[in-house]
């Protein structure tokens, strides 16, 4: 009896262990034929007192976006170390490791970062930030300064079927509601009165490096500016039917205006259709979620209850996680008729180069369309196993 009673104690054991050590090795690792030995007499990197490792605590299977956040990472790792000569879609271990700069040596830890199936070291992450500055801000599971990260954030919460700590009903929100904030935060430089302060982390210049000006390139300013307009030339230049949507005291309304920019002329800078296709497409999501908790009513009569921003909503929802070939189907060209009126033909055109330029930007860190429409996709697995493991997290 002691004997069935110890041997039932080692299997729940076991799988306690499984659930909080070993979920991400269910995931098969695929390894690249690139990773060939080290060159013989190789001197070694220097790497210091090894002592404990010290890693942040991270419950990875509530954040489906981790292994994308690695590949992305890695991705950028690469660059700094091979420039045009890395490949996004292939480990290039062997490569790697032999760059004179590569924060590591080993073949075995590149790979483990490959697949997301570890958290580097805050030591290797230091080093990773002297190859690819700003690299780091990948891995921060509550950073909003860029559009990638805010986008990462859109899908983590998105994606929040389960917690180990809290009900994800009484998290979603309110982080779908932090982010809403970032979303404002990030088109200061466009829509305040006054430009941000050049210290400030959301402001357009140190986020792609780039002045307002600069991104709306070609166009003018009007020559009187109303007297209490303040003085930030880019936000007269963008069109007023998109600027009055937006609401400085409502930060839900920045997905408004983000989707009534389609109707305007004033994608000319590929950097600034970046900035505006991803995080439109993270605002979408971030609806999405508002809509997903926002009580027992179904999602259909959801948007109904939306008004005109329901109808906004459906025609980005088409340009993002629908179909490739939805958005120009007759069913969203009514809809974006709605929207858009006698633009309709000009905004559809634009939210066509906004889907393209989404999956170019992230297939270009390493992220297919595939995955990524996993990610963004309606399904899900409820199982905590399952849901770190289903195909919304595979790369």
């Amino acid at each position: 009896m002691r004997i069935q009673e110890e041997h039932g104690s080692q299997a729940t054991s076991y799988m306690r262990r499984h659930v909080s050590e070993d979920i991400g090795q269910n995931q098969a690792r695929s390894r690249s034929q690139d990773a060939g030995p080290g060159a013989p007499g190789r001197a070694q990197k220097p790497s210091g007192p090894r002592g404990p490792k010290k890693r942040p605590i991270y419950r990875l299977w509530e954040y489906a976006t981790w292994r994308a956040r690695m590949r992305a990472w890695c991705n950028q790792i690469k660059v700094g170390l091979l420039q045009d000569e890395s490949d996004p879609t292939e480990p290039q271990t062997y490569r790697v490791i032999q760059a004179p700069t590569c924060p590591i040596d080993s073949q075995s830890t590149w790979l483990t970062w490959w697949e997301g199936e570890a958290i580097p070291r805050p030591s290797h992450i230091a080093a990773a930030e002297k190859v690819a500055p700003g690299s780091s801000e990948l891995l921060d599971l509550s950073e909003m300064r860029t559009c990638i990260s805010r986008h990462f954030l859109a899908l983590d919460i998105v994606n929040t079927r389960f917690r180990v700590t809290g009900r994800p009903s009484d998290y979603r929100p309110p982080q779908a509601r932090r982010l809403l904030t970032g979303l404002n935060g990030a088109w200061l430089s466009f829509l305040d009165t006054e430009p941000p302060a050049q210290t400030s982390r959301y402001n357009v210049v140190n986020q792609l490096g780039h002045t307002a000006d600069e991104l709306l390139a070609g166009y003018v300013p009007p020559t009187e500016m109303p007297a209490w307009g303040g003085g930030n030339p880019a936000r007269w230049m963008l069109p007023p039917g998109a600027v009055y949507e937006h609401n400085w005291l409502e930060p839900i309304t920045i997905p408004r205006f983000l989707t009534m920019l389609a109707a305007s002329d004033c994608f000319q800078h590929p950097r600034f259709v970046e900035l505006w296709a991803i995080d439109l497409a993270s605002a979408t999501l971030t609806i999405r979620t508002l809509i997903e908790t926002g009580g027992k009513c179904p999602p259909g009569s959801s948007m109904v209850r939306m008004g005109f921003a329901g109808f906004m909503y459906m025609v980005a929802t088409s340009a993002f996680v629908a179909p490739r070939d939805h958005l120009n189907g007759p069913d969203a060209r009514r809809v974006a008729y709605v929207v858009y009126g006698d633009n309709t033909e000009s905004a559809l055109e634009n939210l066509n180069l906004a889907r393209d330029t989404y999956y170019n930007v992230f297939a270009g860190l390493g992220i297919s369309e595939t995955a990524l429409r996993a990610l963004n996709g309606t399904h899900w697995e409820e199982t905590l196993d399952g849901a770190f493991s289903a195909a919304r997290a595979r790369l």
